[in-house]
């Protein structure tokens, strides 16, 4: 019995980025003030490897637009967590008295800046990178089994036209070769 795999379609794909990000830059944003206290940001670097990770994913489970979509909503998600909270309170402090160390003063800035900037190298990153987490997309040509009679998958050749010919016509006269030699180099 043969098992077929079955494809998510592509807009079902982008909408899961939507999740992804809002989970990413939530936990993200919980974790990214651990250690500023002590100028030991442990909870920056995790929060940048989580945002990094979805991203990863997110650009190799539905391409482009579903990083784009990761960093929309993951931007989104921390500006709503950066703005007070209904009794004035804030969850992300970037000034006062108590933040008395570089990273208890700055993680936040950091932190929202980094994951941008995190999210856009991963946008700027060749696609070749991601062709093993392409949500069951094929990126191997098929090519016919030794037995079969159906024509084999063409590969593109280095030989021009001319010197096939010249190689399979006597007639051809040898400095037309020679000519078309001089000429690729």
């Amino acid at each position: 019995m043969t098992v077929q795999q079955q494809r998510i379609p592509y807009p079902a794909r982008v909408a899961i980025c939507l999740p992804i990000g809002a989970v990413a830059a939530l936990v993200g944003n919980v974790a990214h003030r651990m250690g500023a206290a002590q100028n030991i940001p442990y909870g920056l670097l995790l929060a940048f490897l989580i945002i990094g990770v979805g991203a990863v994913f997110s650009r190799g489970f539905a391409g482009t637009v579903g990083v784009a979509v990761h960093l929309i909503v993951s931007s989104v998600v921390v500006w709503q967590m950066s703005s007070y909270g209904p009794g004035g309170d804030i969850l992300m402090p970037t000034g006062g008295a108590s933040l008395v160390t570089f990273f208890s003063h700055y993680a936040t800035l950091l932190w929202m800046g980094g994951m941008l900037v995190i999210q856009i190298i991963v946008v700027c990153l060749p696609s070749r990178l991601f062709a093993g987490l392409n949500g069951g997309r094929s990126s191997v040509t098929p090519v016919a089994p030794a037995a079969s009679t159906a024509p084999a998958a063409s590969v593109p050749s280095a030989v021009s036209a001319a010197d096939s010919a010249s190689a399979m016509d006597p007639a051809v006269a040898p400095d037309s070769a020679a000519r078309n030699k001089e000429s690729r180099a």
